[in-house]
């Protein structure tokens, strides 16, 4: 195989790689207005009220499939779900508790877990 294929390969292997990651990975940012959002998210201090309990990861990588493990980007284009913070409880789509450890995140109303497929 020549060097000029073998780079074509990899470099499709790489592209094919990328899009899966941000196909399944929950590869969130946060918008200035409502109407710019996928979803409106309420933030609760009590972990039994949430609908989901998201652990914020610094890594891209950790990010794959829908277990409540969020990277969040300043990208919009980066991004595939856009995210508005309601101050009211009533008013949001999902209910969500933060948490410092990543083996606490997960659903705990896996009706609501289609909004973040």
């Amino acid at each position: 195989m020549s060097i000029q294929k073998y780079v074509l390969a990899l470099a499709t292997c790489v592209a094919a790689l990328s899009a899966s990651i941000k196909a399944e990975g929950q590869i969130v940012t946060t918008t200035d207005y409502v109407k710019q959002a996928n979803v409106k998210v309420f933030v609760t201090q009590y972990k039994q009220d949430a609908d989901v309990v998201v652990f914020k990861t610094p890594f891209l990588q950790n990010s794959v499939g829908n277990k409540g493990v969020w990277y969040f980007t300043k990208s919009a284009g980066e991004a595939n779900k856009k995210i508005f913070y309601i101050k009211h409880k009533e008013e949001a789509d999902v209910i969500v508790y933060f948490t410092n450890k990543s083996a606490e995140a997960g659903w705990t109303n896996k009706k609501k877990r289609y909004l973040f497929n």
